[in-house]
């Protein structure tokens, strides 16, 4: 190692010449990755229509809270729901009669009286029916290669592995045996710099959770759905919306005060948001509501009481 580095990695070829065949072996090298990358994803310009559901969950992680505020607002769209515009809180609508599926039956019963969506709490719903709603969405998705499944993400990951010894290996050794001889080498570490945040790119490019049938899908449901979304002109002067759609939830960000959330902040992709000051950790400590069990529910739009309704309305 020593011999080679006093000697210098290829010492035949002059620095210039190395620079230019370095930056043409490495762009090859990772023209040819990325082909064997973008192949792996077969149907790469295949779209889809997503519905809400399916939107939802290529565009978020589990969270039952965050799945909670996007069910409630849901009804409140559909009518099944009343709002209390002052007070921030909701009611079940008695003068509409709709068949709900199991997780809209777990969040109508928490409003069969009326109730603040921010003092929502772990123990009022049976999570077991939200995990269910969100791991079925999920596993259709990934089926149907809208999100990428773990092996595909493993072989990715070695091949881009593979390809950063392949290149770097010569480069990091032309730069040890430069500074060793002392001949100039910021060209040669510029190229090296340049190429690393190449391989940062594809490795996020590559890695990320969605496929590119996932992104063109993601992306055709927000350009079709865009114009629903209030915007500036559409506001209020409260700031509240004028119309109220289940995409502004899922595209806008209006939703957080519509509900009464103004504690909550959006994260940067719009999609995921983050609690500044209530904690799930801490929600068995607290009171409120329980639907860990229910008696029984003859239709949703008429129950009197309900500590719990897995019952209320059908089935998914």
């Amino acid at each position: 190692m020593n011999l080679l580095l006093s000697k210098g990695f290829l010492p035949f070829i002059n620095g210039k010449y190395f620079l230019i065949l370095y930056i043409l072996y490495s762009g090859i090298i990772i023209f040819k990755v990325t082909k064997i990358l973008s192949g792996s994803d077969t149907e790469k310009y295949a779209g889809k229509r997503l519905s809400d559901d399916e939107y939802y969950v290529l565009t978020n992680k589990y969270n039952l809270k965050n799945m909670f505020y996007y069910i409630t607002y849901k009804l409140y769209v559909k009518g099944i729901l009343l709002r209390n515009g002052k007070q921030r809180m909701f009611s079940s609508n008695e003068n509409v009669t709709m068949r709900l599926t199991n997780i809209e039956s777990q969040v109508y019963c928490v409003y069969l009286k009326k109730f603040s969506p921010k003092k929502f709490k772990r123990k009022m719903v049976d999570e077991i029916v939200f995990k269910d709603f969100y791991n079925s969405n999920y596993n259709e998705l990934l089926e149907q290669r809208f999100i990428r499944n773990i092996k595909d993400k493993i072989k990715n990951f070695l091949i881009l592995i593979i390809m950063m010894f392949v290149i770097f290996i010569p480069g990091i050794l032309r730069l040890f045996g430069g500074i060793e001889n002392g001949r100039p080498v910021e060209s040669l570490i510029i190229e090296i710099l340049i190429l690393f945040a190449v391989t940062i790119y594809l490795f996020i490019k590559y890695m990320k959770r969605l496929t590119n049938k996932g992104v063109i899908s993601k992306d055709l449901y927000e350009n079709e759905n865009k114009c629903k979304v209030c915007g500036t002109s559409n506001l209020m002067e409260n700031g509240e919306c004028k119309q109220s759609t289940i995409q502004d939830f899922l595209i806008g960000s209006s939703w957080i005060y519509f509900l009464g959330l103004s504690n909550w902040k959006v994260s940067t992709n719009k999609h995921n948001i983050n609690n500044n000051n209530n904690n799930d950790n801490n929600d068995n400590n607290d009171s409120g509501s329980s639907c860990s069990s229910c008696s029984s529910c003859s239709s949703c739009s008429s129950c009197s009481s309900c500590s719990s309704c897995g019952g209320c309305g059908g089935g998914d």
